[in-house]
């Protein structure tokens, strides 16, 4: 005899659903332990990385490494401080000095009414400014300078009357025998 099953539709409709829910669970339990295994190395990478900052930590802690730190940071100081040496070097360095009879020469030229406010050399080129109570004097002063015998081409740059009364003034001239120094 023949076993006439009718539920045999159904049977295989149920046995589908629980095939699609079987792999549903499957995936689900695989990415769920790719997550955790994720996770799990993320921590372990991190505890790794505290501990070896601990280790950095209690090495600082040591009196090698405190030395070693004070020293670094004198080192780093005295770089500083030789920077701005240098700096200050290569200004001072810059300049001319003018020597004494180039000052004396500039000295006994300047008349009674006239007065210096700057004195700026460049090599061997300079220039004057200053206040003069007549345009008279401020010739004067360039004749003086040129028959001292330490400069040439002295002469007036720029000459004007302001306010006061007075005549503000510019020479330019130059050094005879090169550099002032």
């Amino acid at each position: 005899m023949k076993d006439i099953n009718f539920f045999s539709s159904f049977i295989k409709k149920a046995n589908k659903k629980q095939s699609k829910l079987a792999w549903v669970i499957f995936i689900i339990i695989i990415l769920g332990g790719i997550i955790t295994g994720g996770y799990s190395l993320a921590d372990s990478a991190l505890n790794d990385l505290r501990a070896e900052v601990q280790k950095f930590k209690d090495e600082a802690g040591t009196q090698p490494a405190q030395e070693a730190l004070v020293k670094n940071l004198l080192i780093q100081a005295y770089r500083e401080y030789n920077q701005y040496i240098d700096l200050v070097d290569k200004s001072f360095a810059a300049q001319t000095t003018l020597k004494a009879d180039y000052m004396k020469a500039i000295a006994v030229s300047i008349p009674d009414s006239v007065y210096l406010e700057t004195l700026t050399i460049e090599g061997t080129d300079g220039n004057l400014t200053g206040v003069a109570t007549s345009n008279l004097s401020v010739g004067q002063f360039c004749s003086n300078l040129q028959r001292s015998g330490y400069f040439e081409n002295a002469a007036i740059d720029d000459i004007s009357k302001n306010e006061a009364g007075t005549f503000t003034f510019s020479v330019s001239l130059s050094l005879k025998g090169g550099e002032g120094e």
